[in-house]
């Protein structure tokens, strides 16, 4: 039927026979135009489950097969893409994405993709306006943003070691220490004049605050002796107007009765207190906080150790518990769907091998940091170098991994 299709359509005018080495490709896009989309669809999600489970020679095969038929299929393109990059084949994987981006500027996933294969080649101006290009069509796309935070972080990694290597005898650029500017701009003869600025360290600070002026005491006028007043003598109450009423005699007053004084007991004596030695003082022992930070690192690098080694052990539940419940997923998908993947791409290669060096901790404080280092990833024939950036935290004394980013 599809032999038969094909000739119907040499005959024609605008199309002419292809060679015989071309039929092959006629007769593929002839049969990709049959397909029905439910048919595609499940193409394109069998070829992404290739892609999770790391057969990116195989995935990159069939989608070579079905762009053929369907040349302008972004999800298609897209995993192509992918499958290039993870054959660390950046170059061509940045021909891919760029022609989507052309072909589809408003998706923001190609643009972050572009940064990512750019930042692993130190182009990180380009991988900047590639970010910046993604958040103008998704303004709240997560991932773009976490990634845009790195690429600045790595410019002005560059900036500050460029700034030490031109200015190897400055204190200041050792020192971390910004310039200080003591005065604001004063105006002679009518153009503003600016004050050199200062280093930081370099501002003298007086040894003792200059007295203010001492003003003589005013002697003090004694006060006026104030005679006081007359006391006076309080009314005599009017006197009681006369009652018709006889006066009635008082009653007679018995005397009380004497009491025979009762004898007190004498004191009981009081027991003299026991003697108690005097409570030792608390002494304050100083805190030792380099001490505990030195702790916090080494507790860190533990649990990235570990975490890795469960990778390469391919000990799937060990490796799920380095991941706290408020992990932030990469792609926004959910913690279940995230989970599903991860197991997949865990127990699907014969043998894993993941190595981490350069490893550096940054604690951010006594409950969260951030790992930073250089991931080997060797499964099979496929050898992936990355660097890796966790951010973890305490959850009741074990460091576990919130969230997780990659750049090449």
């Amino acid at each position: 039927m599809l032999i038969e299709l094909a000739a119907r359509m040499t005959r024609k005018k605008y199309i002419t026979m292809p060679a015989p080495r071309t039929l092959a490709t006629l007769l593929l896009i002839v049969a990709g135009t049959l397909l029905s989309p439910a048919l595609r669809a499940d193409e394109l999600k069998d070829i992404a489950k290739q892609v999770r489970q790391g057969q990116y020679a195989a995935a990159l095969a069939r989608t070579n097969n079905y762009l053929a038929a369907h040349p302008a299929d972004a999800q298609a393109m897209f995993l192509k893409g992918v499958a290039l990059t993870e054959l660390d084949k950046p170059d061509e994987a940045i021909q891919v994405f760029t022609e989507i981006t052309e072909k589809y500027p408003n998706l923001p996933e190609p643009y972050n993709n572009l940064a990512v294969l750019y930042a692993g080649k130190g182009q990180y101006d380009k991988a900047r306006t590639a970010l910046e290009t993604a958040l103008k069509t998704h303004p709240s796309y997560a991932t773009a943003h976490n990634n845009l935070a790195d690429v600045y972080a790595h410019m002005a990694s560059e900036a500050y070691d460029k700034a030490l290597e031109l200015d190897k005898n400055s204190n200041r650029a050792r020192d971390n220490k910004l310039a200080l500017i003591e005065d604001l701009p004063t105006a002679t003869a009518g153009k503003p004049v600016m004050l050199a600025a200062k280093p930081l360290e370099s501002r003298v600070i007086p040894k003792e605050a200059p007295k203010a002026a001492e003003v003589p005491p005013q002697p003090i006028k004694p006060a006026q002796q104030i005679k006081p007043a007359p006391a006076i003598k309080p009314a005599e109450p009017p006197p009681p107007p006369p009652s018709k009423v006889a006066k009635a005699e008082p009653a007679p007053v018995t005397p009380p009765k004497k009491t025979e004084p009762v004898p007190a007991e004498a004191p009981k004596p009081i027991p003299a207190p026991e003697k108690t030695k005097p409570a030792d003082k608390p002494v304050d022992k100083p805190i030792d906080k380099s001490a505990d930070k030195q702790s916090s690192e080494k507790a860190v690098k533990e649990a990235v150790q570990a975490w890795a080694l469960a990778w390469s052990n391919q000990n799937v539940e060990k490796y799920l518990s380095s991941y706290a419940d408020s992990f932030k997923t990469p792609s926004g998908e959910s913690r279940k769907e995230w989970e599903k993947t991860r197991r997949e791409r865990l127990t699907s290669p014969a043998s894993i091998k993941v190595e981490v060096s350069s490893l550096r901790v940054t604690m951010e404080d006594a409950d969260h940091a951030r790992a930073d280092f250089k991931q080997t990833y060797r499964a099979g024939s496929t050898v992936m170098r990355t660097t890796k950036t966790l951010d973890l935290r305490n959850a009741a004394g074990k460091w576990q991994i919130e969230q997780e980013r990659t750049s090449r």
